[in-house]
């Protein structure tokens, strides 16, 4: 009876597995909504990933944005911390993120997903930072994906 019970536990939490997305999975599915959506002509630049260990909480990248461009992110993590993403000019001056009145935060497939946008009037070097905010005890470990796309309204 014992090895049955076992047995059948151990099938069941295959079958919930199974079920489970991951979060390339789920990323896929944004990144082809998105080029799917027509209002824009949506390009996607790329994806960040990044698995929090030790101290870091957050990982920083850089990209040089033409004049007259357009840009969304979407920063995907299975997490029940607060997670950011935040870009800013050369200076340090916060340009856009998750701290926009406009930035939207939803869950997807049992992730968390915010995503914000922004127009470059002139090009730019963005400095992108994505993480997890300190203070969460559940941070360590956590998986997570920056999503990038641009338009570039210059281009035909």
């Amino acid at each position: 009876m014992k090895l049955f019970v076992s047995f059948f536990l151990l099938t069941l939490s295959l079958c919930l597995s199974a079920q489970e997305s991951n979060i390339d999975e789920v990323a896929q599915m944004i990144k082809d909504s998105q080029l799917k959506d027509e209002t824009n002509d949506w390009v996607f630049f790329g994806k960040y990933s990044s698995s929090l260990k030790g101290i870091d909480n957050a990982v920083s990248a850089h990209l040089r944005i033409e004049d007259n461009t357009t840009v969304r992110m979407y920063l995907l993590a299975k997490t029940d911390c607060y997670m950011f993403f935040d870009v800013r000019d050369q200076k340090e001056k916060y340009i856009f993120g998750t701290n926009d009145p406009i930035s939207l935060e939803t869950e997807l497939m049992g992730y968390k997903a915010a995503t914000s946008i922004y127009t470059y009037e002139e090009s730019s070097l963005m400095n992108i930072n994505f993480g997890i905010r300190w203070g969460c005890a559940n941070m360590l470990d956590t998986e997570l994906r920056l999503l990038v796309f641009y338009v570039n309204k210059n281009a035909k």
